[in-house]
């Protein structure tokens, strides 16, 4: 999938997830959910200028490589708005703003800036490329490679799905890289930038380890 129209299909299906989710992602975020809002940070962290900032954007984009009204899928569920305080809290807005008057205020946003609300702040992409300092987002990765080369099957299974939704999001090179690692290869590290080649080398380190 090219990568433009990847981040559309990608954004597009979290938008689903969190307005179908509703409120119990505030609450008690079910996997699925959790799954859609991160490959939308990740490709935030790879190709943010390739995601859609808004409803309308994001529809003229599935209207080119689609034709998916999504914004027809979304008049059933109702929406509960989304917004980030300076500090990065996220909030849901479970009654509608009230005005000055007393009277409710319209809604702001819209389902696109409710997924990017979370999506940028949890986690933030900043932290998805500093490998040194936020380890624990990569950590999964590292592990499922190690488990594969030592001849865990059913962590093969699910190594190809984690590097088939980085392929997706814009890491393909990183994927691609650790495929190989898990294959028992060494990769070339020239092409990668400074997050995949700390990805791919603490990866390298851990097999060794565990060899």
């Amino acid at each position: 999938m090219h990568r433009r129209s990847a981040s559309v299909h990608v954004l597009a299906a979290a938008v689903l997830e969190m307005q179908m989710t509703g409120g119990i992602l505030a609450m008690a975020p079910p996997p699925q959910a959790l799954k859609a809002l991160t490959r939308v940070t990740l490709c935030l962290a790879r190709q943010p200028e390739l995601v859609p900032r808004t409803l309308a954007e994001l529809q003229t984009r599935l209207d080119s490589v689609a034709g998916v009204d999504l914004i027809r899928l979304l008049a059933g569920p109702e929406r509960i708005p989304v917004s980030v305080s300076a500090d990065g809290q996220v909030t849901f807005h479970f009654a509608p703003p009230v005005g000055f008057d007393g009277a409710s205020a319209p809604p702001f946003g819209d389902a696109v800036s409710d997924v990017l609300a979370w999506a940028r702040h949890r986690p933030r992409p900043a932290e998805i490329m500093d490998v040194a300092g936020y380890p624990y987002h990569w950590q999964p990765f590292v592990d499922l490679v190690a488990a594969v080369r030592n001849g865990d099957v059913s962590a093969a299974s699910t190594l190809r799905t984690s590097l088939d939704d980085l392929r997706g999001t814009g890491w393909r090179r990183l994927a691609d890289a650790l495929a190989e690692i898990a294959h028992g290869s060494v990769p070339e590290i020239g092409g990668l930038d400074d997050t995949e080649r700390a990805v791919v080398e603490w990866t390298l380190r851990r097999a060794a380890e565990s060899a």
